[in-house]
């Protein structure tokens, strides 16, 4: 029998006062620590700026790679998009019964901890969650994971607040498009106290996959006078039209923006690597490197494509949000500041980020690849910046007589026996003896069965919670909840690439992929 473990020390929480929990780690024996560098920030002059005077109870500025002082982040407030209807029908059934950014990923986390910890660890405190579609599972993970709510001071005076979607006598339609949320929320901004000290605004999507250092962006940001900064990296030129494409001169301005742009369009997007060499001098020079999503040897032109993470100086976003025509950032916002003579620039990613809520395959694919440790990404890279989670106190996980082979086990999981080939197993996950489960993402439940204090009876038709004894799962995305009967096999049998026959029992293919709802119920001896 080999076993390959990855244990779960005990949970720590965090600094500043707040209810988020160090992530339960997960440790493979002889694995080593790999670097994900943050772009050095440059080191050409920028204009004297007075920084706001610090709030005594604030933290430490975070110092500067380049010596050039602190960087102050008191007055900056991120602004994370808390996922649309749009957003989330790409990731249908997952969310079937929450948003995008609730989605749990990696095995003990959800999609929204990637923004939150990345802000917490870059000192900035002052976080807003702008949701509108079915958000009651995010609004109660956020309360329960990141208690700083009402008035409960983070790392000094900072804060985190959930604005939710809402009509009022002067608006009486709901947001359409990630600026025109921004601007809802601009309006309520201008009347809280504790907002006044805000000079820059980051907006932050939910459902890309990164770590990041924020406070060297608004560095960037500061030191080049900039009205708007995009976080940006190169792609490959296959999926280019997947991305907003930007076009730069050699200082990093962006010339030009196009969202999605295809054919003769996308082609005009395209530039000489030569041309972008100071953009990529502080990034991954050997561009054997890259992985596969990135540009590189084979690309005879350079595309470079927005992450969607941008920071606006104040006054900036607020004057380009005042045309109400502007709704969304990509297609209006920022082309109509390059038109009006703003100044834009590209920041570059140069550490690992992708956007995994563009499709279930997508999510799929970045699950497998760090169950697999094929990508420069870890969740528990040690000596890297933390990523928070919700505090569950829940046991070790047992395993008893498991094969393991590249696998990661969330906690208070109970396997017995069986084979688990390149697959994640979310928290309190229940799994009979004698399962072969291969290329999975099996999220879990948020509840054992016996804290119900009415349970219901199990049968060959209802099955208890997790999956029963001798069952064979091969590429699937088993939702949290999931009752899997005795002698199941779900394999997608037919090779179906889409299917959508048998979704009034929770059950689905999308992209090839077969996913089984969150509390759908698979009885004995199904087969499919």
């Amino acid at each position: 029998m080999q076993m390959q473990t990855r244990s779960m020390p005990a949970a720590r929480r965090c600094g500043g006062g707040g209810g988020a929990q160090l992530p339960l780690a997960r440790n493979r024996v002889g694995a080593s620590s790999r670097a994900v560098g943050s772009r050095a920030l440059p080191t050409k002059k920028a204009r004297v700026v007075t920084p706001p005077k610090p709030d005594p109870l604030d933290p430490p500025a975070v110092k500067r790679a380049d010596n050039a002082g602190p960087v102050v982040t008191s007055d900056v407030a991120a602004v994370i998009l808390g996922g649309a209807e749009s957003d989330s029908r790409r990731l249908f059934p997952l969310t079937e019964k929450r948003t995008l950014p609730a989605i749990p990923i990696g095995g003990n986390y959800r999609l929204i901890d990637v923004a939150m910890s990345n802000c917490i660890n870059s000192n900035i405190f002052k976080i807003y969650i702008l949701t509108q579609y079915n958000s009651t599972s995010l609004n109660k993970y956020l309360s329960r994971t990141y208690n700083l709510g009402g008035g409960v001071p983070v790392g000094g005076s900072g804060f985190m607040e959930v604005v939710a979607a809402t009509q009022s006598p002067t608006s009486q339609r709901w947001a359409d498009g990630a600026a025109d949320s921004v601007r809802q929320w601009l309006a309520l901004l201008g009347t809280a106290t504790r907002a006044r000290a805000i000079n820059y605004v980051m907006v932050l999507p939910s459902d890309q996959v990164y770590r990041t250092d924020f406070s060297r962006i608004v560095g960037f940001h500061r030191d080049n006078m900039a009205d708007i900064t995009i976080v940006c990296r190169e792609v490959q030129e296959a999926r280019a039209d997947h991305f907003g494409l930007v076009r730069l001169n050699k200082d990093s301005t962006i010339l030009e923006f196009q969202e999605k742009p295809t054919g003769e369009n996308m082609t005009s997007m395209s530039m000489d690597w030569e041309d972008i060499s100071d953009f990529l001098k502080d990034g991954i020079l050997d561009f054997q490197a890259l992985d596969s999503q990135h540009g590189g040897p084979g690309d005879e032109r350079a595309y470079i494509a927005s992450c969607g993470m941008y920071i606006f100086s104040r006054e900036v976003l607020e004057e380009l949000l005042a045309v109400p025509k502007s709704r969304d950032f990509g297609r209006d916002v920022i082309p109509n500041a390059i038109k009006s003579g703003k100044k834009v620039m590209a920041y570059h990613m140069d550490s690992f980020w992708d956007d995994i809520g563009g499709s279930v395959e997508d999510f799929y694919n970045f699950n497998m690849a760090i169950a697999r440790e094929e990508i420069d990404f870890s969740f528990s890279e040690p000596g890297q910046a933390p990523f928070y989670t919700c505090p569950t106190n829940l046991p070790p996980s047992m395993l008893d007589g498991v094969d393991l082979h590249s696998t990661i086990v969330g906690p208070g999981t109970f396997i017995s026996g069986g084979k688990i080939i390149e697959s994640i197993i979310g928290t309190r996950s229940i799994i009979g003896s004698g399962c072969n489960i291969a290329h999975s993402v099996v999220m879990g439940a948020d509840y054992y069965e016996e804290e119900k204090k009415w349970p219901r009876a199990v049968s060959a038709t209802y099955p208890p919670i997790g999956i029963g004894k001798n069952c064979i799962i091969d590429k699937c995305i088993i939702d949290k909840n999931v009752r899997i009967g005795n002698n199941c096999q779900l394999v997608n049998k037919e090779g179906v690439h889409e299917s959508m026959d048998r979704i009034k029992e929770g059950i689905c293919v999308r992209d090839g992929i077969l996913l089984v709802s969150k509390s759908a119920v698979v009885p004995d001896g199904t087969i499919i």
